[in-house]
């Protein structure tokens, strides 16, 4: 199984333990490719390093071709202009033929991985949508996926799942997704998001429902919204050909009747709610016999 390039190692003689590290990252594309290696209880202090075409477990197997040989250090890097594809690599002990060996799969990737970012997605300011780039392939395996919302970086990830925060509408916003695939060959695809505007809720209105002609009354009005649309604008409507703006707002009203009371709470985007209240402003002596009455 390829993991990143190269498999796990296996140890083909235990007299002399050598283990292949995993190669740098990108090291995989027809560039130079660079290994190295562990040793324990190895004999000699030079190695010899051997290629064949597909992969260690492949039956029957082709023949070696030497890269490098009486090689004393513990690491090599050189110019392999494979093609795609994947090789078996083996590092032998010198002049220990069959001793001391130590066999690896890599493979050599300029194919580009396939990005597909999805969408178009959509969601209301406050919630939440998940993108998602499952549908994105390549022929070894991806190693990062990245988004860009509104040309802002969400981060790297080796998933191909992404949850995403609407946080203010209305809007659309570009989405670029960047797919790398385990040989640093890369690919990009776009989508969009529209996040929806969310009218405030819960307007209420606070007051009395009685006055007297000729006296002032308070008022008070509040309403829910996401965060991003606050503050919210309180506008009033005291049934009377008059109006006034505020979340707290005082009146006089100059003729007695029974008055509807509108506020109109409104966020940045025109969202809005409504509430209604009703008030009866009486002549002050006919509130007075009312409270004695009482």
């Amino acid at each position: 199984m390829i993991v990143g390039g190269i498999s796990a190692a296996e140890v083909a003689d235990p007299l002399c333990v050598i283990t292949i590290n995993d190669p740098e990252v990108g090291s995989y594309q027809n560039d130079d490719i660079f290994i190295s290696w562990t040793t324990d209880n190895c004999m000699s202090s030079a190695y010899d390093v051997y290629y064949r075409e597909g992969n260690c477990d492949l039956l029957p197997p082709l023949s070696w071709h030497t890269i490098t040989s009486d090689l004393n250090d513990d690491e090599f890097s050189w110019e392999s202009n494979f093609n795609q594809g994947e090789y078996c690599i083996k590092v032998e002990e010198d002049g220990f033929d069959g001793f001391g060996v130590m066999e690896d799969t890599f493979f050599i990737d300029n194919i580009d991985p396939n990005a597909d970012a999805n969408g178009p997605y959509e969601c209301d300011e406050g919630e939440s949508v998940t993108l998602d780039a499952s549908d994105s392939t390549d022929n070894y395996g991806i190693a990062t996926y990245e988004w860009f919302i509104d040309g802002v970086s969400q981060g790297e990830s080796g998933s191909p799942y992404l949850e995403y925060s609407c946080e203010d509408g209305d809007a659309s916003e570009p989405i670029l997704l960047n797919v790398v695939d385990l040989a640093g060959n890369e690919d990009l695809d776009s989508s969009s998001i529209t996040i929806n505007n969310v009218d405030p809720w819960n307007c209420n209105i606070d007051g009395p429902v009685e006055v007297a002609l000729g006296f002032s009354v308070e008022f008070s009005g509040s309403a829910d919204d996401v965060e991003a649309d606050l503050p919210l604008t309180y506008s009033w409507d005291f049934g009377d050909d008059t109006g006034d703006e505020g979340a707290e707002v005082e009146h006089m009203y100059t003729d007695a009747g029974v008055y509807t009371l509108t506020l109109t709470a409104t966020d940045k985007d025109d969202g809005y709610c409504t509430d209604t209240h009703m008030i009866d402003v009486v002549e002050p002596t006919l509130l007075a016999d009312q409270e004695v009455a009482a």
